[in-house]
């Protein structure tokens, strides 16, 4: 359909006549569904693809491929060569990801939490309290440039 950039009134439609016997290649949008594990776990959900490219007869065309995600844990992928749908052929290539549950940054693994058994750990962690801060520290903290009072003659 062609509009009128003012206006929006219909300008010109174009009609095309589908042959029952002849496949026809068209893009379908993905539908996800569910709540994933992973997700729940503090994965996160990334969709890549949100249309799949397909070639089907008529009659077999669907409105939507449904994508079920309540099984997938973290780091579970969905790829186009996972999906099968009666008489449609995907065009896109097999291996492309249409959706992930990724790990993020803030998810943090069960970490065991050791206690220092005589402190001495700690205490070589953190200087004295009259020590001289060491080579790495010094170089990294900032100094302070010289007070600009004079004024120019």
């Amino acid at each position: 359909i062609q509009f009128h950039a003012v206006s929006d009134k219909i300008q010109h439609i174009d009609f095309l006549e589908l042959n029952e016997n002849k496949k026809v290649t068209v893009e379908i949008p993905v539908k996800i569904s569910g709540n994933a594990a992973g997700v729940r776990a503090g994965g996160q959900l990334i969709t890549k693809l949100r249309k799949l490219k397909i070639s089907a007869l008529p009659k077999d065309l669907p409105d939507s491929v449904q994508i079920k995600i309540d099984a997938m844990n973290i780091g579970d992928t969905v790829r186009v060569k996972d999906i099968k749908v009666k008489g449609v052929e995907f065009l896109d290539t097999p291996n492309n990801v249409i959706t992930a549950v990724k790990t993020t940054r803030l998810v943090v693994e069960d970490v065991k939490v050791e206690t220092p058994a005589a402190g001495g750990a700690a205490a070589a962690a953190t200087p004295a309290a009259g020590a001289a801060p060491a080579a790495g520290a010094a170089a990294k903290t900032p100094t302070k440039a010289p007070a600009k009072d004079e004024k120019k003659k």
